[in-house]
């Protein structure tokens, strides 16, 4: 392999790791997930969105670990400041 063809070999996968680094994981999220981010953020219980969504607290529970772990949030607490930042939620 040529040393053109290798260091544009090189570069355009540092281009493409560094894409995917800087990529928003809250356009990993589902439009479900999002609408339960929200409304959590927004102060509502488990069984309260359930109520709101006509679906079980279990199914409200299932969004919400996918969603923190899509955003890699470990809290309620850290899912109101993320929500805050993003500006899906205002004080």
């Amino acid at each position: 392999m040529s040393p053109s063809v290798a260091k544009f070999l090189v570069e355009s996968h540092q281009q493409g790791a560094s894409i995917v680094k800087s990529h928003d994981p809250y356009e990993q999220l589902t439009d479900r997930e999002r609408e339960i981010l929200k409304l959590l953020a927004e102060g509502h219980t488990t069984q309260e969105i359930a109520d709101m969504l006509a679906v079980s607290s279990k199914t409200v529970e299932g969004h919400k670990t996918n969603l923190m772990a899509k955003l890699d949030i470990h809290s309620r607490i850290d899912l109101v400041k993320y929500a805050l930042r993003k500006g899906i939620i205002t004080i």
